[in-house]
C-alpha cells in the first residue's frame, strides 16, 4: 500500500503543517454528511496490520482482525493490549480497549499515510505510515500467549 523509512520527518513536517494551518489542515469529511464516503474503513483495515506514530512521538502497531478484534503493542512488541474496532460512519474507526477505554477518532489520508484526528478537537493524535495486508507481526499469536500468562499466574 504505501510505505516510508523515516516516520519521524513525515512526522514532524506534518505538525509543522498543522501548526501553519492553525491545526485544521485536515478538516473532518462529514459524519453527517448526505454524498458518498471516499473509502470503506472496514474494507481498508479488515485484516491489516497498521504501524503508526503518536504526536507525542510513541510508535505503535496494531492488527485489525476482520472479525472486529484488534491487538495494540509499542513497536517492540511489548504490553500487547486486546480491544476491538468497527467503522459505521464515513472515515470514523471506534476502537475499545479493557485497559485504556475507547474513542471513534477520524481518519483523514495525506500523501505519505493516514492520520487519526482527535474527533473533539480534530487535531492530529496519529500518524499511520505503513498499512500491510495481514498479521505480519504476528500479534494475535503473542496475545495469546500474554493472556495464556496472565491467567496461568
Amino acid at each position: 500500500m504505501f510505505t516510508t523509512k523515516k516516520p519521524g520527518i513525515l512526522l514532524i513536517g506534518l505538525l509543522l503543517g498543522l501548526a501553519g494551518a492553525g491545526g485544521s489542515a485536515y478538516a473532518r469529511e462529514g459524519t453527517n454528511s448526505t454524498t458518498a464516503c471516499s473509502h470503506d474503513m472496514t474494507a481498508l483495515l479488515s485484516g491489516v496490520t497498521i504501524f503508526g506514530v503518536a504526536s507525542w512521538g510513541e510508535n505503535w502497531v496494531e492488527y485489525h482482525n476482520p472479525d472486529g478484534t484488534t491487538v495494540l503493542s509499542n513497536v517492540d512488541l511489548s504490553n500487547p493490549k486486546r480491544g476491538s474496532w468497527s467503522s459505521e460512519n464515513c472515515l470514523e474507526v471506534c476502537y475499545g480497549y479493557v485497559e485504556g477505554g475507547g474513542w471513534c477518532p477520524q481518519w483523514q489520508e495525506v500523501d505519505d499515510g493516514w492520520v487519526n484526528l482527535n474527533p473533539e478537537t480534530n487535531e492530529m493524535i496519529h500518524f499511520i505510515y505503513l498499512i500491510e495486508r495481514g498479521d505480519v507481526m504476528g500479534l494475535e499469536n503473542l496475545m495469546d500467549r500474554t493472556d495464556e500468562e496472565t491467567n496461568a499466574t
